[in-house]
């Protein structure tokens, strides 16, 4: 493997790395006290994830961009796995979570 001038190789041996598991419980980006309304509404996970975003301190965005990275990245990690109703009522939740906010809805083409 080269390396460009002054990069260094930063692997970490396989004992080193942790398990799966445990880095998904390390993850902050889903707090448990929404992991309950995913299973609900588009306006109940929109109003879960304004609360969780808007009171969390871990943020360093705004609470709008916080709750919408959150929707986003349980929506990837879920991939090809995630049925059309799924998607269908997160990308509704999307929605709803720009209204929350008074951001204007997104077009579509």
């Amino acid at each position: 493997m080269q390396l460009r001038r002054g990069a260094r190789e930063t692997r970490i041996a396989a004992t080193e790395r942790l398990p799966k598991g445990a880095v998904a419980s390390r993850a902050h980006f889903l707090p448990n006290e929404i992991a309950m309304p995913m299973t609900s509404t588009a306006r109940r996970i929109a109003h879960a994830l304004k609360a969780s975003s808007a009171h969390s301190s871990r943020r360093k965005a705004s609470a709008f961009q916080s709750a919408m990275s959150m929707l986003t990245c349980y929506e990837n990690r879920a991939g090809k796995n995630l049925s059309s109703t799924r998607r269908t009522t997160l990308e509704r939740a999307k929605e709803e979570l720009r209204r929350l906010f008074g951001h204007p809805p997104v077009g579509r083409a």
